[in-house]
């Protein structure tokens, strides 16, 4: 019987996300997914959804996330990371990292803010995706720049601590917690401009993707085919969702079924349990009063 659930991994350097479930699906036959990319050069956290469990991507997607970034400054790259293609160059000036300007020019990207994207990224534009425009289509930068304009999206910073600053390498190190959809190597850019220079990511590492932390992770050399690597679905489900509702047996076939069942709840998002036996049946949404199916555990 194929498993449902999450695994926590700790993706190593210089692989793709698509390679994570690649080797995962060589090792451990059944379905996978994942519920956010991380770029080849960055490590840490992904949550990789198994079998049934890959319907659920979307709610792991939209969870706050943490970084440590590693930020070079004075270069600045097509991809904003050290992989690209150097563009150009700035000097940086030794005095603007002084400690406490670093951190007064931090504070002003904490909070709601704008951001624009990296051109090398998944957003689509037109029904293409930007890094595809970059590869394939002879743009010029007033062109991309243009596009880029376009896809600026509102983001929030929570928090960023300052870590170190490496003055012979020019380099400062950040704790970043901010909210999904957040481009860290945009962020860096932009920090970059704000302490007069350029700037592009050395190293990346997501440590927390919601109430899940890279400590809890497996490394991709510690799966086989007899260890426990997987978080239950209900378990995983139970670190973002809150409220429960019990439905009757009767009423439970009606919600497999796509019924919608009345109840006397708030709007929201809910696990469904059978009454009875309390087992965990899936995700319901509620409106005005009526639950409809979201999400089914196993099909019944």
């Amino acid at each position: 019987m194929k498993e449902n659930g999450i695994i926590l991994i700790d993706k190593p350097k210089n692989i793709t996300s698509q390679d994570v479930l690649n080797i995962l699906k060589k090792r451990r036959a059944n379905k996978y997914g994942h519920s956010g990319t991380l770029d080849p050069l960055a490590t840490g956290l992904m949550i990789v959804l198994v079998g049934n469990s890959t319907k659920l991507s979307d709610f792991f997607l939209k969870k706050d996330k943490t970084y440590i970034a590693d930020i070079a400054l004075g270069k600045y790259t097509d991809t904003l990371d050290i992989t690209g293609k150097i563009l150009f160059e700035k000097d940086v000036n030794l005095d603007v990292l002084d400690e406490e300007n670093v951190k007064e020019v931090l504070k002003k990207f904490i909070g709601k803010i704008k951001q624009i994207p990296p051109i090398y990224s998944a957003i689509k534009y037109n029904g293409k995706k930007l890094y595809d425009i970059a590869r394939k289509e002879k743009k010029s930068e007033e062109e991309i720049q243009d596009i880029l304009n376009k896809k600026e999206r509102a983001i929030e910073i929570y928090n960023i601590e300052l870590l170190n600053i490496d003055k012979k390498n020019k380099r400062i190190c950040l704790k970043i917690d901010c909210s999904s959809g957040t481009y860290i190597r945009s962020l860096a850019r932009d920090i970059g401009e704000a302490l007069g220079t350029c700037a592009t990511i050395f190293n990346l590492r997501r440590t927390e993707i919601g109430n899940f932390k890279v400590e809890d992770a497996f490394k991709l050399d510690e799966i086989n085919l007899e260890n426990n690597i997987y978080l239950k679905t209900e378990d995983a489900l139970k670190n973002i969702i809150d409220e429960k509702i019990y439905l009757e047996k009767k009423r439970i076939k009606h919600f497999v079924n796509g019924v919608r069942c009345t109840v006397n709840k708030d709007d929201g998002i809910y696990l469904i349990y059978e009454k009875e036996s309390e087992n965990f049946i899936g995700l319901g949404e509620v409106k005005n009063n009526r639950v409809k199916r979201k999400y089914i555990e196993s099909d019944r």
